[in-house]
């Protein structure tokens, strides 16, 4: 019996991605008045707007790269999606950064943009050694 061939991917299966993004857009665009202030001290310790700013970008990578694994693309298909969503989610990172200099009470902040990063990088990570093992051996 002959397996099903990757034949693309509709636009419906990048609807969660696209939501996703639109969701980072309306967030970034508060006002720093209507972010709830998080004053519990162990919290403050911790910085845990680190940790949402790499979740949050982190999941905008996976939400971009899951089409193609669920449609079944090519491990190397994977793996270039998976570094050009990549780039493309880091830049994107940078972005909301640059728009956040215009909203009041907001501000650039480099080490959210690095946070940002790193919630990618450890997707783009996964999903190289992930489809490292189903990459045909010479």
């Amino acid at each position: 019996m002959k397996t099903p061939e990757y034949t693309g991917i509709r636009f419906k299966h990048f609807i969660p991605g696209i939501l996703w993004f639109f969701l980072i857009l309306i967030l970034i665009c508060l006002p720093q008045s209507k972010v709830p202030d998080i004053e519990i001290w162990w919290i403050e310790l911790i910085k845990p707007d680190k940790f949402i700013h790499a979740a949050m970008f982190g999941i905008q990578q996976l939400l971009l790269i899951l089409p193609y694994k669920m449609n079944k693309a090519a491990s190397d298909t994977i793996r270039r999606k998976t570094l050009f969503f990549g780039i493309l989610v880091v830049l994107w990172g940078l972005t909301t950064e640059l728009i956040q200099l215009q909203i009041p009470g907001r501000s650039f902040e480099w080490m959210d943009w690095l946070a940002d990063s790193v919630g990618v990088i450890l997707v783009v990570l996964y999903f190289f050694r992930k489809e490292k093992k189903n990459l045909p051996h010479h």
